[in-house]
């Protein structure tokens, strides 16, 4: 069995869900609101780790990584603010490759650990290693318009919303439980 098997596993099943809005816009006096975002379905290349036992800390480089995110998005004038409304449609995101760094510290020493947190974590993606699928009412080319600061967005979203996601993620692991 491989060494990473627990933790590809465990990120298979790991469901993030990204609370509240993201606005981009506006484009055309239309902002493009995404709501409700949960990424899963998480794999990874390769990891490679160090270790530091005096301080009970694991370092990770994880290349590769992929994940798809699902949301609900609506287009709503830009002069009637945030509030979206549910039509029905949605947005796919899948990323087919980024790469993290992340220092899991483990607690509870001496003796194992009964908790850990994530003092670092850094995640970056290539512009061109991601996808993104609108469905419902909307004319896809109208979407189109958005496509740079959509693209814009979903950087941001990786580069600084995702680590305190998962750093919220580890902290919920108990190891007494």
């Amino acid at each position: 069995r491989r060494q990473t098997d627990d933790l590809q596993h465990w990120l298979e099943q790991l469901e993030l869900h990204i609370p509240g809005n993201i606005t981009v816009g506006p484009v055309l006096g239309e902002n493009l609101v995404i709501s409700q975002l949960v990424c899963g379905k998480i794999t990874m290349d390769h990891l490679s780790g160090t270790t530091d036992p005096s301080q009970a800390t694991l370092a990770y480089a994880l290349t590769g990584v992929g994940l798809t995110c699902d949301a609900d998005y609506a287009l709503v004038k830009a002069s009637r603010g945030l509030q979206a409304e549910d039509d029905g449609d949605h947005v796919s995101l899948t990323i087919a490759h980024l790469d993290a760094g992340l220092t899991l510290a483990f607690q509870g020493a001496p003796g194992p650990p009964t908790s850990m947190s994530m003092p670092a974590c850094q995640i970056s993606a290539p512009k061109d290693s991601f996808s993104i699928k609108f469905t419902g009412g909307i004319a896809p080319a109208i979407l189109n318009l958005f496509r740079p600061l959509i693209d814009a967005a979903v950087e941001t979203l990786l580069s600084k919303d995702v680590c305190p996601l998962l750093e919220k993620e580890v902290a919920g692991v108990n190891f007494t439980a």
